[in-house]
């Protein structure tokens, strides 16, 4: 035993050594007694075995990059082989900040200082241009250039703000670097005072004036100045600035001469519109104008984040857990809140506080419950404009929340928001769909992988039916909403550039939709893999590198590094488009209803009637009926359906399946019965059989997905025939 643990250390990759688990399971033997044979044989661990090839590695991705943060690192090295995780890294924290202070002789690293950014939601997105901005007038030599946010009431501009000066100091690494905010309201009706306040004054230089003085301005040399609301500053104001804006100079009230000297970074704020309330002069001399966007503007996404945080603060202030509701969740995704970020914060304390007061009136239970009654007056008002107006525009589908005390905000937005995606349908039941799916293509277990796929792609296809049919009308206005401009623009872009022949309204929507859960993901350190990606690479290469192209854009663009089996996911989506756009039929698919009475009847006129269209057809036969001849009505009633793309049936009754699949042997699989039926049912088939190029595997596969649709139990190919034999005896 001994012996063949030692040639299986010999043979191992010294990038990725065999755990004992897996040393257990090569020989046979408990973990323990391989835990035994190490320290007899004096054999180190799997992490002091690969230590110094990982220490290595990690020393020329800092050397060629010593800006690089913790999870590109683990990016870098998984794509160099190693099998690391950002968790598994983290022993190593301390020795990447030796290696990262060795490569950095002077100045602070970029991406370090970076992390002052992360506390603000939408750093990242919508935020990243006004925060680019800033970073580059804040660290232009040699004390930064003077700046102008421009945003409305409660849109974040003071977070941008401290955000930046903490950014600023770290680069700088000046823990002394001085943070000066003055909210010139307080001073504009008394330009004396404001003068005082911001350039100091002399003794004597007015009633009152006892001793000299220091300003806002001598204090703030070295650093940063802040002026908020600087709409406030009447122009006698704005004028006393100029002085120390031109060359760096400034007196005090009362003073004779001007000799001091300060070196600042003025940083304004303001609600207003700076060519009506600040002077030409003065605008002039700020080179950089920041626009902030107001909540209105910034994507959903961004607001769930921000609903959430702010219900994480809550509930650690009070130490209770919160479960809200999803129309909770959805009346403050969508309503109209002019005093944007602010105002959300404080209705979301409001909501809060109520809910508490009701709480103690209850059995304590940890928990506090969210209802509509707690909500502010202001959002209540508007409860029945938002169903009808906003969120089917947008086709979002929230759950509910709970947020516990004393944690951080980490509900994923994939889990509350976009619950059903690509990701999900390769990850449920994945011990028993995946089992043995790492199979090589070229091994004896091909076959049965190669099965195991087709279903993967029939899922597939049926969950892009799906949200085509959702997305196809979404407008464009709609969709930057719900993902964000930059993303909803990269993809127009990279679609235009590499898939014109296939590139549509719905396309677009598709994939920004699927590229906002894949940079959740990413920010969330989530796992994208895919255990088919060598076969998706294989059998769909041109789609393959058409993927690869385009989240080159998303690299260029935004900095992220993606994983190689983001390729897979894309492929499949432009695959799926690809063949409705090259399919050369325009007829749909059948969809027949068959039942016993005058109920396959009505339920198709209510159908038709609802969605408006003559399409969907029927069949009313006799309980009493013989089997040969339902069976003979059934297949004139087939032919009549069938368009030349097949017949997706529903039946309400066990016999009127059997005849379907006895029936079906004959179609060559271009029929697909669904074992139950009712009017929800017979209306999203007739539906999603008028979208153009949908297929019966595709509609088939959508309809079982219909939550009304899950109770019943499908019965095997095999247990129908030997139920149908018995019956037609």
């Amino acid at each position: 035993m001994e012996r063949q643990l030692l040639k299986i250390i010999e043979s191992e990759n010294g990038k990725n050594p065999f755990k004992d688990e897996q040393l257990a399971n090569m020989l046979g033997i408990s973990r323990t007694k391989v835990n035994e044979l190490r320290n007899k044989l004096e054999i180190p661990s799997y992490t002091e075995r690969r230590n110094n090839s990982l220490t290595a590695e990690i020393e020329n991705i800092i050397e060629n990059d010593p800006e690089i943060s913790i999870r590109q690192i683990v990016v870098k090295l998984n794509k160099n082989g190693f099998e690391i995780s950002a968790y598994g890294l983290n022993r190593y924290r301390e020795k990447i900040e030796e290696i990262k202070k060795k490569a950095v002789e002077s100045g602070g690293s970029y991406s370090d200082c970076d992390k002052a950014f992360e506390s603000i939601i939408g750093y990242s997105k919508s935020l990243k241009p006004a925060i680019k901005k800033g970073k580059a007038a804040a660290l232009y030599p040699p004390n930064g250039l003077h700046a102008l946010l421009v945003g409305e009431t409660g849109s974040g501009k003071s977070s941008i703000v401290e955000a930046l000066y903490k950014f600023t100091k770290c680069f700088k690494r000046d823990e002394n670097m001085p943070f000066i905010l003055f909210n010139c309201a307080d001073y504009s009706e008394n330009p004396q005072l404001l003068v005082s306040e911001l350039f100091g004054h002399a003794r004597g230089s007015f009633t009152g004036a006892e001793s000299d003085k220091p300003g806002l301005v001598e204090m703030a040399n070295g650093g940063i100045l802040f002026l908020d609301e600087i709409h406030r500053l009447p122009p006698k104001g704005q004028e006393i600035l100029f002085s120390i804006i031109d060359r760096g100079v400034f007196s005090r009230l009362g003073e004779k001469r001007r000799d001091r000297k300060a070196s600042l970074m003025i940083i304004g704020a303001t609600t207003e519109n700076v060519e009506s309330t600040l002077l030409m002069t003065f605008r002039r001399r700020i080179p950089f104008l920041i626009q902030i966007p107001p909540l209105s503007q910034r994507p959903v996404l961004e607001r769930f984040e921000i609903i959430q945080l702010f219900f994480s603060m809550e509930s650690n202030r009070v130490n209770m857990n919160f479960y809200i509701p999803r129309q909770i969740t959805k009346a403050l995704l969508f309503y109209n809140c002019p005093g944007n970020i602010g105002q959300l914060k404080s209705d979301i304390q409001v909501t809060c506080a109520q809910a508490y007061i009701d709480s103690m009136d209850n059995e304590y239970c940890g928990c506090i419950s969210i209802e509509t009654g707690h909500l502010p007056s202001n959002v209540q008002d508007q409860l029945h404009e938002i169903d009808d107006k906003v969120s089917r525009q947008m086709q979002i589908v929230v759950s509910d929340l709970f947020i516990s005390s004393g944690e951080s905000s980490c509900v994923n937005i994939e889990d509350c928001i976009f619950k059903e995606n690509i990701y999900r349908i390769f990850e449920s039941d994945k011990t028993d769909d995946f089992k043995d799916v790492t199979t090589s293509r070229d091994s004896i277990g091909y076959d049965h992988r190669h099965e195991k796929f087709k279903r993967i792609l029939e899922k597939v296809d049926a969950y892009l039916l799906d949200i085509e049919n959702r997305y196809s009308s979404i407008s464009d206005e709609n969709l930057k909403a719900i993902v964000g401009e930059r993303v909803s623009g990269v993809v127009e872009k990279a679609l235009g550039e590499i898939a014109q022949g296939i590139s549509s309204k719905t396309l677009r929507a598709v994939v920004s939709l699927h590229i906002s859960i894949a940079m959740e993901r990413i920010s969330k350190r989530i796992d994208i893999s895919n255990p088919f990606a060598e076969d998706i690479k294989h059998d769909f290469n041109a789609y393959y590198e058409m993927s690869r192209r385009m989240i080159q854009h998303f690299i260029n663009s935004e900095g992220l590094e993606f994983p190689e089996a983001e390729c897979a996911y894309i492929a499949l989506i432009l695959n799926y488009f690809a063949r409705k756009s090259h399919s050369e039929s325009d007829s749909n698919v059948g969809v027949l209803v068959a039942g016993y009475g005058d109920v396959s009847k009505s339920l198709v006129s209510t159908a038709r009637e609802f969605l408006g269209v003559d399409y969907g057809s029927y069949i009313q036969l006799e309980l009493n009926e013989d089997s040969s001849l339902a069976i003979s009505k059934m297949k004139s009633a087939i032919e009549l359906a069938d368009n030349g793309k097949g017949v997706v049936i529903l039946v309400d009754m066990e016999p009127l399946l059997s005849y379907c699949e006895i029936i079906a042997s004959e179609y060559e699989n271009k029929i697909k019965t669904i074992p139950r039926v009712d009017t929800p049912m017979v209306i999203e088939a007739i539906h999603k059989a008028l979208i153009p190029y949908s297929t019966v595997d595709e509609i088939y596969h959508s309809i079982l997905k219909i939550e009304k649709s899950l109770p019943y139990k499908l019965l095997n190919r095999d247990d129908i025939k030997s139920i149908s034999s018995v019956k037609l005896e």
